[in-house]
């Protein structure tokens, strides 16, 4: 991508917001800016996957297996969020399905880049890495808690404890800013 990275559509992702006009130049540098049309499988389940999307415009349905329905809806993210982190950071298969539900607008950071800019001390892949970090421990803390609920009150009948995991899939992704 040109640095031509318009520093307002920087703000938009909140672990970038403090980032000052020369570190929103060298993260401009290391993007790929990708343009989808909708209904485009940006990723699959179970794919290898080095890449994290930066979703400037537009949104996204992620989706994932599941063993009672074809494919359950876990989430759609807006333009400010990101997808792809879990691969990214972990070198894992990806997690969930990701297709567009219109035109969309994605910056592209691969791992070797990201591992790049962290080795140089670049700030914004420090801030990036904070960020993706927080958000992942806190979607952790919250599967906790609510796993232990479950868990404590086996009295409670079979379609409440569905409601309640369906509850909880809805707020743990729900929270996909960084």
């Amino acid at each position: 991508m040109a640095n031509e990275l318009d520093s307002r559509l920087v703000e938009h992702f909140r672990c970038f917001q403090d980032l000052d006009a020369e570190h929103t130049e060298q993260l401009a540098g290391r993007l790929k800016e990708v343009r989808l049309p909708k209904g485009h499988t940006i990723f699959e389940e179970g794919d290898d996957g080095d890449t994290a999307y930066f979703l400037v415009s537009g949104e996204v349905e992620v989706r994932a297996a599941c063993p009672s329905e074809e494919d359950c809806s876990l989430a759609t993210i807006s333009a400010g969020q990101i997808l792809g982190e879990i691969s990214l950071l972990t070198g894992s298969a990806r997690t969930a399905t990701a297709i567009t539900l219109g035109e969309v607008e994605l910056w592209e950071i691969s791992r070797a880049t990201l591992e790049s800019a962290a080795d140089g001390g670049e700030a914004w892949a420090t801030r990036f890495l904070l960020g993706t970090s927080q958000t992942l421990a806190n979607r952790l803390a919250l599967v906790n808690q609510q796993i232990v609920g479950l868990l404590s009150d086996r009295n409670r009948p079979a379609e409440k404890r569905v409601a309640e995991l369906d509850r909880l899939r809805d707020r743990l992704f729900s929270e996909w800013s960084f």
